[in-house]
C-alpha cells in the first residue's frame, strides 16, 4: 500500500546532507486549500495522469524534458489499476514513501549507479516550482512529478535486479545469464515508507562478492573525496633506498590497504615492511613479485583513484547480470587467468588458465558441462587451416605427416580420408580449401590429453595443453578462444567422483591407452565464463586486472547517458 502520511517541508529538505544536493521541499500549498473542492482537484489530477497515456500513444512520453525509462504498458497498467490516482502525493504534499525514495535515489552511487539517471533534477525543479497556480496548472505539475517518481522507482528497482544495461546487446562480452522476465516483483503498488528501502535492498545480488565490492566502492569514494592518493614521480625504488618519494609510496599503499601502518620515523627509508607491501600490491595486480617499484609497478600505482572507482562500478554491474542463485559451479574469470570450482561460495579447486588473444577473445557465457573426452581428436578450425596450416604445408610438404594431421573429404562423420600427396598444394588457396583436417591424439595435439565440453554456439571448450610452460607467464592470452587449463586430471577427477569406476588411477590408465574415450556426466555442472577485472581476496587484498579486451571501456561508454535516448538505458 502507498503511504498516506504527507511529509513536512523540513523533513524532505533534510533528506541529503549537502545543500547543493538536497531534495528541495515542496512549495507551500495555497493559503486556503479548504476553499477548493478536493474531490474536483483529485478528479482533475487523475484526468491529467490519464492523458499522458492516450490509447494511440506509440512511444513513451517526454515529461518535463525527461524521457521515461520504463515501458508504456507497464506504467499505464499501474496507473489504470489505481483509477489514475497519483502514487506519491497526498493532499498536495509528497508522501513519506516519496521522501524515502528521493533519499535513496540521491544515494544511488553507493550501488555504482548515478542519481542523475533517475529524474532527480526534473523532480527538484517541480518541487521548487512557485506555489500559487490555478487548479489546472497545479494538477499538471503534480501529475508530471508523480509520473517521474513512479518511473524513477521502477527503473532503479530494475537496475538493481537486472543491471542497468542488458548484457550481450551492446557487445558480445556477456550474453544474458538471467532471463529478462518479470521475476522481479511486478509494479502493483508502492511499498509503505518503512518498507520501501528493504524492498529495494532485496533486489540486489545475493553474492557475497557484490557486497564486498559495494564496501570497496564506499572506501575508494572516501579516498577520492579526501583528495585521492599521491602521484609518485618516475624512478626506481627498492629496499634500502632513501628517497623523498618513499613517503609518497607509503601513503599510496596505506590508502589502498597493502601497507597497514606508517613507520613512526625514517619516512624516507624503503624498509622491509614497505617491500612486503609492494609485493602485496604486485600480487594483486598480476606483476612479478620482486618488491621493486619499477616502471610496470609505478604505472599501476599512479592510476587515479577515480579510474579505479569506475572499474569497481562496472564490475558491480556485471554481478547484477549474474544468476541470483549460485550453487556448485565452475567459474572461469578471463582477466584473472584462473578457473575455480566453487561449492557454497567456497573454492574447492583452483587452477591457472590460458585464454584467447585480443584478436580471438574468449567469450563470456553460461552453459552446463556435460562431457569429458580423453585422448581427444582435434578438428582443426577453418580459420587456423587458412591462416596457419596451409602456408606451412606450402613451405614444407611433410608438415601434415609430422604433425599427425589427417585430411578428410568433408565434415561428414564417414567422410573418406585423402592422402596429402593427392592434393596440388601449389594451386591450393586458403579460401578454397574444401577439406577437414583432424589431428590424432598424442603429444603434439594442442588439446592435450583431456577435453571438457559444454556445448555452446561459440564452439568454445576447456582442454589440456602440451605447452605447459605458458602457465608460468603472468599474462596468458595465447589461445584462439578456447580455455586451456593447468590441472585437467584434477578437474576430471572432481567431476567424476560420483561416477562408478572412475578415479585418478583410472583416468591415467585411460590416457596411457591412447584411445579416444567420451564420458557423459550424469550430473552436469554450470560453467560461468565471466569478465571481472576487480575482486577481493583473503586478508582484504583487492585484485585489479587490465582490461584485456577493452570490455570495461565499452561498458563504461554504454552506461553513460546519451542525448536522445531514454537516459542511456537499453531496457
Amino acid at each position: 500500500m502507498t503511504s498516506t502520511s504527507p511529509v513536512a517541508a523540513d523533513q524532505v529538505a533534510g533528506a541529503a546532507e549537502e545543500p547543493d544536493t538536497a531534495v528541495p521541499s515542496p512549495s507551500p500549498a495555497p493559503e486556503s486549500p479548504a476553499a477548493e473542492d478536493t474531490d474536483a482537484i483529485a478528479t482533475g489530477l487523475a484526468q491529467v495522469v490519464a492523458s499522458r497515456f492516450t490509447p494511440d500513444l506509440a512511444a513513451l512520453p517526454v515529461v518535463r524534458g525527461a524521457s521515461l525509462l520504463r515501458g508504456v504498458d507497464e506504467l499505464k497498467a499501474f496507473y489504470e489499476s489505481r483509477g489514475w490516482q497519483p502514487a506519491w502525493l497526498q493532499a498536495d504534499e509528497l508522501s513519506e514513501s516519496a521522501a524515502v525514495l528521493l533519499r535513496i535515489l540521491e544515494q544511488a552511487e553507493a550501488e555504482g549507479l548515478q542519481p542523475k539517471d533517475y529524474h532527480i533534477q526534473e523532480i527538484k525543479a517541480l518541487l521548487n516550482s512557485p506555489a500559487r497556480h490555478d487548479t489546472a496548472t497545479r494538477s499538471l505539475l503534480q501529475a508530471d512529478m508523480d509520473l517521474l517518481l513512479t518511473d524513477a522507482y521502477r527503473a532503479y528497482a530494475a537496475h538493481l535486479f537486472w543491471g542497468k544495461m542488458e548484457p550481450g546487446r551492446f557487445s558480445d562480452q556477456w550474453p544474458i545469464h538471467k532471463p529478462y522476465e518479470p521475476h522481479m516483483p511486478p509494479l502493483t503498488d508502492i511499498p509503505r515508507a518503512e518498507e520501501l528501502e528493504a524492498a529495494l535492498q532485496n533486489l540486489l545480488p545475493t553474492a557475497a562478492e557484490y557486497r564486498r565490492l559495494r564496501e570497496l566502492l564506499a572506501r575508494y569514494r572516501h579516498i577520492r573525496d579526501a583528495g585521492g592518493w599521491p602521484f609518485i614521480p618516475k624512478g626506481k625504488l627498492e629496499r634500502g633506498q632513501r628517497d623523498a618519494r618513499v613517503a609518497l609510496l607509503q601513503k599510496r599503499l596505506l590508502l589502498s590497504g597493502e601497507l597497514k601502518e606508517l613507520p613512526a620515523r625514517h619516512r624516507e627509508l624503503f624498509d622491509a615492511s614497505l617491500e612486503r607491501a609492494v609485493r602485496f600490491f604486485q600480487r594483486a595486480h598480476n606483476l612479478q613479485e620482486d618488491g621493486v617499484v619499477g616502471p610496470a609497478t609505478l604505472r599501476l600505482l599512479n592510476i587515479p583513484v577515480e579510474d579505479r572507482i569506475t572499474q569497481i562500478r562496472l564490475n558491480m554491474e556485471r554481478w547484477r547480470w549474474m544468476p541470483r542463485t549460485l550453487d556448485r559451479h565452475i567459474l572461469v574469470n578471463i582477466p584473472s587467468f584462473e578457473l575455480k570450482v566453487l561449492e557454497r561460495d567456497q573454492a574447492v579447486l583452483k587452477m591457472r588458465t590460458i585464454v584467447g588473444k585480443e584478436a580471438n577473445p574468449t567469450p563470456s557465457f553460461t552453459e552446463r558441462l556435460s562431457q569429458i573426452e580423453i585422448n581427444p581428436l582435434w578438428n582443426v578450425p577453418r580459420s587456423i587451416v587458412e591462416k596457419e596450416i596451409i602456408p606451412k604445408v606450402k613451405t614444407d610438404p611433410s608438415y601434415l605427416t609430422l604433425q599427425g594431421l589427417r585430411i578428410y573429404r568433408d565434415w561428414r562423420p564417414d567422410a573418406p580420408e585423402i592422402p596429402p600427396t593427392e592434393i596440388d598444394w601449389e594451386k591450393m588457396t586458403p579460401k578454397k580449401f574444401p577439406y577437414r583436417l583432424v589431428q590424432d591424439a598424442g603429444p603434439l595435439n594442442p588439446l592435450g590429453r583431456i577435453k571438457f565440453l559444454f556445448p555452446n554456439k561459440h564452439d568454445v571448450y576447456m582442454h589440456d595443453t602440451p605447452s605447459r610452460h605458458l602457465f608460468q607467464r603472468k599474462g596468458r592470452t595465447f589461445s584462439h578462444g578456447c580455455i586451456r587449463i593447468e590441472k585437467p586430471v584434477e578437474l576430471a577427477e572432481y567431476l567424476l567422483k560420483g561416477e562408478t569406476g572412475w578415479g585418478r588411477k583410472q583416468i591415467h590408465e585411460e590416457i596411457r591407452s591412447g584411445q579416444r574415450h567420451v564420458i557423459f556426466l550424469r550430473e552436469k555442472i554450470p560453467v560461468h565464463i565471466v569478465y571481472f577485472t576487480v575482486w577481493t581476496g583473503e586478508g582484504g587484498l583487492v585484485y585489479f586486472r587490465d582490461d584485456l579486451y577493452e570490455y570495461d571501456r565499452q561498458l563504461d561508454t554504454a552506461m553513460r547517458p546519451h542525448p536522445g535516448k531514454a537516459g542511456g538505458f537499453l531496457f
